[in-house]
């Protein structure tokens, strides 16, 4: 039997891009929960379409309307961060890096 217990507590969260100074981070591991629920959004809209959805999950809303609204972010930024996001979230369906 697999028994999973609930946790009320706030993920450890890990920096992934400042802007202006400010730092913005990204859980430092990705629960199953989340992991299914990014699959749904894929599934649906498929991954490219996803991705500001995705983002937002991930990210956090505020950690994404920074993104959203800084002039001087790149694409090469973006596909960073878009890389790890979802590096995190599919490899910790298959037991890599985002592995719960």
């Amino acid at each position: 039997m697999i028994e999973i217990v609930s946790s009320e507590s706030a993920p450890e969260r890990v920096p992934l891009f400042s802007i202006d100074g400010v730092e913005y981070g990204m859980p430092a591991r990705i629960n199953g929960a989340t992991s299914l629920q990014v699959l749904e959004v894929i599934a649906e809209r498929g991954e490219v379409a996803s991705l500001p959805t995705v983002l937002r999950m991930v990210l956090g809303d505020e950690a994404y309307m920074a993104l959203r609204s800084c002039p001087s972010v790149t694409m090469t930024d973006l596909n960073r961060i878009m890389t790890v996001v979802r590096d995190q979230v599919l490899g910790s369906l298959e037991g890599g890096p985002g592995e719960s």
